[in-house]
């Protein structure tokens, strides 16, 4: 018995369309959707990716040390240091650069947050505020107290959004369990476009409900895709 000496197959946004469009048989075996097909389904293709980015299920994530500067508060978190603008920190430590020792800082509400009564208050911070400002330009991380010498770092646990599409060749940003379920999900979003029939648009969402689930339950830790990240900024 032979096997193949590879596991690596990928899916590219090219692939993901032309599976999406078979299975709402709006093209035949062989065929190539036409460009303006394409650049319509790529299109709802990157919304499905920014809407999976919101589901606490399936997200990706990386690892971003922070340099502190002393007496100030705020951190701007995006392309300029991270690299990209994450949607949300997902945990926070406080790194002592003179012991090595490393503590967990409290994250806060908006209402606990503006419910400090000094927010200039200088210390080692031991709690933390963000938010993201308006149209996703930037993610901002707020300490309490104020970092009051550069002798501290902040380890950052980000979750940051899938990469988009943009030609036939990019490789979609998710693992390989995921790419039945998001060829499934494509063709059920692509279905209201080409007018497949209630019951087949039917039969197409529960098949990407399915694997979507089945997906979902391979990775019991929560996350599609980790890659550790590491830099400094301030």
């Amino acid at each position: 018995m032979a096997f193949a000496s590879t596991a690596s197959h990928t899916l590219t946004s090219g692939n993901v369309i032309t599976e999406a469009l078979e299975l709402v048989g709006a093209l035949a075996e062989g065929e190539s959707p036409s460009t303006a097909a394409k650049t319509s389904i790529r299109r709802t293709l990157n919304n499905l990716i920014k809407l999976w980015s919101a589901d606490t299920q399936i997200f990706a994530q990386g690892e971003y040390t922070l340099d502190l500067v002393a007496s100030q508060s705020e951190y701007s978190l995006g392309v300029d240091n991270v690299g990209y603008i994450p949607n949300r920190i997902l945990n926070a430590t406080l790194i002592d650069t003179t012991t090595n020792s490393e503590i967990p800082l409290v994250p806060l509400t908006q209402g606990e947050w503006y419910a400090l009564g000094n927010k200039t208050s200088e210390s080692a911070p031991t709690q933390y505020y963000q938010k993201r400002n308006a149209g996703g330009i930037e993610l901002t991380l707020n300490l309490w107290p104020v970092p009051s010498d550069t002798t501290y770092d902040v380890n950052l646990w980000l979750q940051y959004p899938y990469r988009d599409v943009i030609s036939d060749s990019d490789d979609v940003y998710f693992t390989q369990e995921w790419y039945m379920a998001l060829s499934f999900a494509l063709a059920y979003a692509i279905s209201f476009k080409y007018g497949v029939h209630p019951i087949e648009r039917r039969e197409i969402k529960e098949a990407a409900e399915e694997y979507y689930e089945l997906a979902a339950s391979y990775d019991t830790d929560g996350s599609v895709y980790l890659q550790p990240m590491t830099g400094a900024g301030s």
